[in-house]
């Protein structure tokens, strides 16, 4: 059996990482948002695509390196994208 991974769970600093991250991820990225509230929302990359829940957290070692998923995307345009990126206020990490 094949297993594909469905869901990433993203946890963000409160109620306003919710918003900063689904600001970023649909305006920047541009995935679709299915649901949001103050402390969780979901995010979608299309239909047979990635859900990406954003889950608010309020103690430092739920935020830890240790929690954190790497997220991987494909993209058509890196160029674009990384400016996009960049100008929602992402921080790349090694040489544009």
């Amino acid at each position: 059996m094949l297993a594909r991974l469905s869901r990433v769970v993203l946890m963000v600093r409160g109620a306003e990482g919710v918003t900063k991250s689904v600001n970023f991820y649909h305006g920047a990225v541009g995935l679709q948002v299915l649901r949001i509230t103050d402390d969780w929302a979901e995010l979608t990359a299309g239909a047979n695509g990635l859900t990406l829940t954003l889950q608010a957290v309020d103690t430092e070692p739920q935020l830890s390196t240790g929690y954190s998923p790497v997220l991987t995307f494909e993209i058509d345009n890196m160029d674009e994208t990384i400016a996009a990126c960049a100008q929602a206020g992402g921080h790349l990490d090694g040489p544009i």
